[in-house]
C-alpha cells in the first residue's frame, strides 16, 4: 500500500494494487496522474510538501522520480544525479516550510535541510545507533516534531507533544511492533499527515518472511477506502480507477485486526 497525505486534512492519496484514490490533490499532481503521465501501479512511495506545492513519487519500472517543477532546485538536482547533494532516489517532507529529507542511492548517503529539532536528533541517533547511516532508508516527518528513521533492519520513533503520551494511536501502535522484537520495519509507502497528529498510516513489513500489517487512522471516507484496497488487491477483478468525492472530513480510527482504539 502505498498513501501520501494531502495540503488540507481531507486530501490524500491512496494505492493498493492496481486501483488508487486521489482525493483534493494538488492540481498538478492530479493531472499528471489523471494524464497517465504518472502511474499509482507503478510506485512505492509518494512524497506531498504540508503545503501542497511540490510532490514527488518513484517509478519502479523506470528507477526514476516523478516530481512537481515547483520541487525545489536542490532536490531536482539529486534526483537528476547533479552535485553536491548525492544522487537520491527519495524525499520525504517535514513540517517546517522547505524542510526536506534526500536518500542517496549508495548505502550511507543522504542528505537534507531541516531545522535544529530533526539535526540535533540525527545526531544523537548517530552517536548510539551503530551503522546509523548504513541503515537509514528513510526519515518520515509528522506534526510537532515527531519523526521516524527507518532502516532495513528496523526503525526508531522520535515522538514529541501529544504523540509521546501513552494513550495515543500513533504511540501505541509503534509500541506494539517495537514489543515484537527484532525483524520488523515501516515500508516506504507509509505515512504520518502534516496537519493533523491523529492521522497516519503505516505500513509494517517483517523482514524475514515478508508478512506485511497496516495500520491506520484517518478519516472516515478514508478507512473505508483503506479497507476496501485491501480486499480488491486480493480480487481478481480488481481494475485501475480514479474516485473523487465530495463527502465531509469525520474522524475515526480503524486498526486492521484490532477492536478500534478510542
Amino acid at each position: 500500500m502505498i498513501v501520501a497525505f494531502g495540503p488540507s486534512l481531507d486530501s490524500y492519496f491512496i494505492a493498493h494494487g492496481a486501483k488508487f484514490y486521489a482525493e483534493r490533490l494538488p492540481k498538478s499532481l492530479h493531472s499528471k496522474i489523471a494524464s497517465g503521465d504518472v502511474i499509482p501501479a507503478h510506485m512505492s512511495w509518494m512524497s506531498i510538501a504540508k503545503d501542497g506545492q511540490c510532490w514527488a513519487a518513484d517509478n519502479t519500472l523506470s528507477g526514476k522520480i516523478w516530481w512537481d517543477s515547483t520541487i525545489g532546485k536542490p532536490i531536482q538536482k539529486a534526483f537528476m544525479g547533479i552535485p553536491p547533494a548525492p544522487p537520491s532516489n527519495y524525499v520525504s517532507f517535514s513540517e517546517q516550510p522547505n524542510g526536506y529529507f534526500l536518500k542517496g542511492i549508495n548505502p550511507g548517503a543522504w542528505s537534507a535541510e531541516l531545522d535544529d529539532i530533526y539535526v540535533n536528533s540525527i545526531r544523537d541517533a548517530q552517536r548510539d545507533i551503530d551503522g546509523f547511516d548504513l541503515g537509514l532508508t528513510r526519515i518520515m516527518f509528522g506534526v510537532g516534531g515527531s519523526h521516524i528513521f527507518c532502516f532495513d533492519n528496523g526503525f526508531q520513533a522520535k515522538l514529541q507533544g501529544i504523540h509521546d503520551h501513552p494513550d495515543n494511536a500513533l504511540h501505541k501502535v509503534l509500541q506494539e511492533f517495537a514489543l515484537r522484537g527484532p525483524g520488523w520495519t515501516i515500508g516506504p509507502g507509509s505515512a504520518l499527515s502534516l496537519h493533523d497528529p491523529n492521522m497516519f498510516v503505516l505500513v509494517f513489513q517483517h523482514i524475514a518472511n515478508g508478512v506485511e500489517e497496516i495500520r491506520w487512522v484517518g478519516p472516515q471516507e478514508m478507512s473505508d477506502r483503506i479497507t476496501e484496497l485491501i480486499k480488491a488487491a486480493s480480487s481478481p477483478d480488481e481494475q485501475a480507477g480514479v474516485v473523487t468525492s465530495t463527502r465531509d472530513h469525520t474522524s475515526s480510527i480503524n486498526v486492521q485486526g484490532f477492536q478500534p482504539w478510542h
